[in-house]
């Protein structure tokens, strides 16, 4: 099986849409975008990219899922998804679209996958609290009682990085809150726990891979050019690649830029 991670997409019908063509082309099974996905389901402009990704991703017959990130209507999505234990039913399927609870455990093609979804939104001060029209949401951030519940995972998806990524760091620009700290160390705690081979994520719209511990961290970039915003995992041979890498494989060429 070969998935497809995507980046934060921020509700773009433009550019989500281009990704789910190109998935298609380098022969993909199943997409899923790692938060910040544009969930706004009661303001005109949300309703209007829920249903044209939907409509895009099943007349390509490609399943598509996402995770939460920080900028969604936490408050919609808690009183649609809220139930069952996630690591026993890690899914809600919508009309078109599948949501992967926070918490989720699921297997693929004999893969373990897990997910902790959300992330601190570190531009609160110009959001209204519990807004449905772009607020920010005291539910917002990763919760760390669902990560016992993971147990060992082989990939782990988060929309949370486990510590500042380190392009971003190298720069010395990087000012770091305590609301932040704390989110990330929430998806440390979850990959000390977990233990996968590789975590992907998005929220801090930076490209990179990194290493820590025995894990490599795949940082996805935002709704920009989809090549930086994705990478690929192939279940067979337990392998994560870029866009770049897998369409060589694959034999399709695709540009970084």
């Amino acid at each position: 099986m070969i998935i497809m991670f995507l980046g934060d997409t921020h509700g773009s019908r433009g550019f989500t849409c281009d990704a789910i063509d190109i998935a298609v082309k380098l022969g993909v099974d199943r997409l899923i975008q790692v938060g910040d996905f544009g969930f706004w389901p009661a303001i005109e402009s949300g309703q209007k990219f829920l249903k044209t990704v939907g409509v895009h991703a099943n007349k390509a017959h490609l399943p598509f899922y996402w995770i939460a990130g920080n900028h969604e209507d936490h408050d919609r999505l808690d009183a649609e998804t809220k139930g069952p234990d996630p690591t026993i039913e890690p899914f809600h399927h919508g009309k078109r679209l599948t949501h992967i609870r926070s918490g989720a455990r699921w297997i693929w093609d004999g893969v373990t996958f897990g997910a902790i979804g959300g992330a601190f939104s570190i531009d609160r001060k110009y959001r209204t609290k519990h807004s449905y029209a772009y607020g920010w949401f005291p539910q917002e951030v990763p919760d760390p009682e669902l990560i016992h519940g993971l147990g060992k995972v082989d990939v782990l998806v988060t929309h949370e990085a486990p510590t500042v990524p380190a392009p971003l760091a190298a720069t010395g620009n990087f000012r770091s809150i305590p609301e932040s700290t704390d989110s990330q160390l929430v998806i440390y705690h979850a990959l000390q726990t977990t233990r996968p081979d590789y975590l992907v994520h998005g929220h801090w719209h930076c490209n990179y891979r990194n290493r820590i511990d025995q894990t490599d961290i795949w940082g996805l970039d935002c709704d920009l050019t989809v090549p930086k915003a994705s990478c690929i995992y192939d279940t067979e041979h337990r392998q994560m690649y870029s866009l770049t890498q897998w369409s060589m494989i694959y034999g399709e060429e695709t540009k970084d830029d």
